[in-house]
């Protein structure tokens, strides 16, 4: 949109209102050009507006991809969460066949140095947003098999197991967070041994759920095979498989479903209709529609068939953005290196 006389001007100034707004191509790119100047609210906004329109097709994936190039370190935490969490969102629609090496790399080059401004501990001058962000970048750079952050985080999971008092609940979660997504073997095992000697059931509880995020599909399956060895108390058997989920949502679909007669006895009733849906709704294969279909006649009734339809519609969004990453990956070729963003530390930004 634009006005006689001024450049570009925000829609729905203030995010006061509850729509989306969708800017002309010329616009938009001038609005990504001053993209700093914006009061954050806006900043926010035109985040959430421009990744929801170009994910859904509306507009190119290229353009919410410039934007992301253009957030200067000192945004606020809020909007770089939203960033962040929407370039996992594109990470997660790849494919091993795809180009998600070359994603990866773009997407590691803009996050890195909001990291190293934010730091691993944290500031006394840093506000209240700053620890999510914190959380947020160490986990997902893990999940994007970043070489520093991987190799930090090890170096504190070794420490931790040497002196578990040393570290922070917050500094103990990324270390134990980077180390269960990047398990190999060895690493797995000695966190099963951690949660099978954990006392406190919260604890053991937190123990289980970190071994089903390795990103390996085969830990992932000893996860799954874990979930109904009997060791685990009943109640944590379907967090494990909901954890293997976040990263092989098919394998815990598919193991859920083919084990169905036992995991059901897991699961409070209300919740059985749901359960095999919400593990297969961060799919990006078409495969599992019928999978659903088929799982939802022999055993949810018609009513109580919601979740399977939420599931369905999420599969089919994100089988959609997989089919159009190839623009995006065209415009890596020539765009994947970040721009210079201006801005200070977010380590002692607000975020209140």
């Amino acid at each position: 949109a634009s006005v006689d006389g001024c450049g570009p001007v925000i829609l729905n100034a203030g995010q006061r209102g509850y729509f989306r707004s969708r800017y002309p191509s010329g616009p938009l790119a001038e609005l990504t050009r001053h993209f700093a100047e914006l009061d954050p609210r806006d900043q926010l906004g035109l985040v959430h507006d421009t990744a929801s329109l170009a994910f859904a097709g509306t507009i190119p994936l290229t353009q919410f991809a410039e934007l992301a190039r253009h957030v200067p370190l000192s945004a606020d935490p809020v909007v770089w969460i939203a960033v962040v969490s929407r370039l996992d969102t594109l990470d997660r629609a790849y494919d091993e066949a795809g180009r998600r090496a070359d994603f990866r790399a773009a997407a590691r080059a803009l996050a890195n140095p909001l990291l190293a401004a934010v730091g691993w501990e944290p500031s006394p001058a840093e506000g209240t947003n700053v620890p999510l962000l914190r959380e947020e970048l160490i986990d997902t750079l893990a999940r994007w098999g970043d070489p520093a952050v991987i190799a930090e985080g090890r170096r504190r999971y070794t420490a931790f197991l040497k002196d578990p008092g040393a570290f922070s609940a917050a500094g103990r979660s990324h270390a134990l967070h980077v180390a269960a997504r990047t398990a190999d073997a060895a690493t797995w095992e000695q966190l099963q041994a951690l949660a099978a000697a954990a006392t406190a059931a919260l604890e053991q509880t937190q123990y289980y759920r970190l071994l089903g995020l390795a990103a390996d599909p085969a830990l992932a399956q000893r996860s799954l095979e874990l979930a109904l060895s009997g060791e685990l108390p009943q109640t944590m058997r379907p967090l494990l498989i909901q954890s293997v989920a976040d990263e092989h949502p098919d394998l815990a679909a598919r193991y859920a479903i083919a084990h169905w007669p036992v995991v059901e006895r897991w699961i409070e009733p209300t919740f059985a209709s749901s359960y095999v849906p919400f593990l297969a709704a961060g799919s990006a294969d078409p495969a599992r529609l019928g999978d659903l279909t088929d799982f939802a006649a022999a055993h949810t009734p018609a009513s109580a068939r919601n979740a399977l339809q939420v599931a369905s519609a999420d599969i089919r969004y994100r089988a959609a953005l997989r089919a159009r990453l190839g623009s995006l990956d065209a415009w890596l070729r020539t765009n994947a290196a970040p721009r210079e963003a201006p801005g200070g530390s977010a380590s002692a930004g607000g975020g209140e």
